[in-house]
């Protein structure tokens, strides 16, 4: 099990996982630098990263599409961070962010979607409407992943632990790559 300190002070890159992940907070902030305003909190901006850099971990089975769409759905946590991966590219393709409030919208129009935690309430609903797409849900709410979200982003204690529903990610036609699987804590 590996949880990351937010502020990294805490933080030794011990395993490979450890070092994977040391490598992904670099490239993201170098990504970001000043581009995400100061009205996001940092957990926020980690998390677009976080968001931008996991997606380059999965595969769809449309692989080959020119276009990466990362969509928020209800309450906007990210500010202009999650803007600032706009044109991004991940394997090729470049990354468009989006922000449907209709859950249909984004089933049909997204390939990742960021679940807010005020719409936990809806989850089996949001679930059911993606009926086995190819779209990978993330959130940070507790008991996401247990709940069939693919990917969670835990909070604990200043720090955000991954977890991955790898049962949801099969039936949603999503394949993980090892060193993801290897860093996160995987669910079934």
């Amino acid at each position: 099990m590996h949880i990351f300190d937010l502020n990294r002070q805490s933080f030794l890159p011990w395993s490979i996982g450890g070092r994977l992940f040391l490598l992904l907070c670099l490239l993201a902030s170098a990504c970001f630098g000043s581009a995400a305003a100061a009205d996001v909190p940092n957990e926020y901006r980690v998390k677009a990263a976080m968001i931008y850099k996991l997606s380059k971990f999965i595969f769809w089975p449309q692989d080959d599409q020119s276009l990466l769409r990362i969509c928020s759905v209800g309450r906007d946590v990210f500010g202009s961070a999650l803007g600032a991966l706009e044109g991004k590219q991940v394997r090729g393709a470049a990354v468009a962010v989006q922000r449907p409030t209709d859950i249909q919208v984004a089933a049909e129009s997204c390939d990742v979607i960021f679940i807010s935690d005020d719409r936990m309430q809806e989850l089996d609903t949001i679930l059911r409407a993606l009926g086995g797409l190819p779209v990978l849900t993330i959130g940070d709410s507790e008991d996401f992943a247990e709940r069939g979200g693919i990917v969670e982003l835990a909070n604990q204690n200043n720090r955000i632990k991954i977890i991955i529903n790898q049962t949801s990610a099969k039936l949603s036609g999503l394949k993980i790559s090892a060193p993801l699987l290897d860093l996160a804590t995987v669910i079934e």
